[in-house]
């Protein structure tokens, strides 16, 4: 069984190009949430609303926005459009040379990180 509260919200910019958002407006900002198919209950929430442009410059990266997915012991941390150190350097009017997303997974006492570049 699952749960899910997304709202996507399209926007026309500057030389008319669109901006998407996808956030959740539920509490805690909880975009889904449920029981996976081991029985155990998991919350995703999109705690910074993740945004993408057709911009030329960026074309569909996402170039902000935080998601988190938690199960049991286990939580997966997603950062977009930030750099190998985390810092936010996507914009929606062009997406940096180094820019990408942010993993962070941490179990128990374990944390674990990797930056996945964009293609560019």
């Amino acid at each position: 069984n699952w749960t899910i509260d997304r709202t996507r919200t399209f926007t026309r910019t500057t030389g008319n190009y669109v901006n998407v958002k996808l956030s959740s407006e539920a509490s805690g900002n909880v975009s889904a949430s449920g029981t996976n198919r081991y029985g155990e209950a998991f919350t995703n929430a999109i705690t910074t609303p993740i945004q993408a442009t057709n911009n030329p410059g960026c074309l569909w990266k996402p170039y902000v926005g935080t998601f988190i997915h938690k199960i049991a012991n286990r939580t997966v941390t997603v950062d977009f459009g930030v750099d190998s150190g985390d810092n936010q350097v996507g914009s929606a009017d062009n997406c940096a040379a180094n820019d990408g997303f942010f993993v962070t997974y941490t179990r128990a006492n374990r944390t674990r990180t990797r930056f996945v570049e964009y293609w560019h």
